[in-house]
């Protein structure tokens, strides 16, 4: 059975602002890569990869929860990407009031929770997740700041 794909221009549009704000905050080339990709973007500096990413976009301020949930399944693949390349896997979360990234780590991937979202009636949107705190998330500075 073919999953229905849920991703809209409307989301495509703000990955890609995400990904143009980056692109500044660090300095380096951001590559929105193709729907399904096992990656969002491709982050690189002078033709070399410099880490793969994941875009979340959560429609809540930053503190509402103490972390962010992610499919463990997209985690596994942006790690096995990372480590093909031996570079950092990292997770991009646009929230209602700050963009901010967090290194996905080896720790996160030890605990597994079922999780997902109810709203669309979907039962695979149930699955086993992880968990990264928001703690350890870190503000995308902007230009001049």
């Amino acid at each position: 059975m073919t999953r229905p794909v849920y991703e809209t221009l409307e989301d495509r549009a703000e990955q890609i602002e995400v990904a143009k704000k980056v692109a500044v905050a660090w300095d380096c080339d951001v590559l929105c890569l193709p729907r399904l990709s096992r990656a969002d973007y491709k982050l690189s500096r002078a033709g070399r990869t410099e880490a793969w990413a994941e875009h979340k976009r959560r429609r809540v301020p930053m503190e509402k929860y103490d972390t962010l949930i992610l499919s463990r399944a997209k985690a596994e693949a942006l790690r096995r990407l990372s480590e093909l390349d031996d570079v950092p896997a990292v997770v991009f979360v646009q929230y209602d009031d700050a963009l901010v990234w967090a290194r996905l780590t080896e720790r996160h991937m030890e605990k597994t929770v079922k999780a997902g979202r109810r709203d669309r009636g979907d039962p695979f949107d149930i699955e086993k997740c992880i968990e990264i705190p928001i703690s350890e998330m870190r503000k995308v500075k902007s230009p001049g700041g």
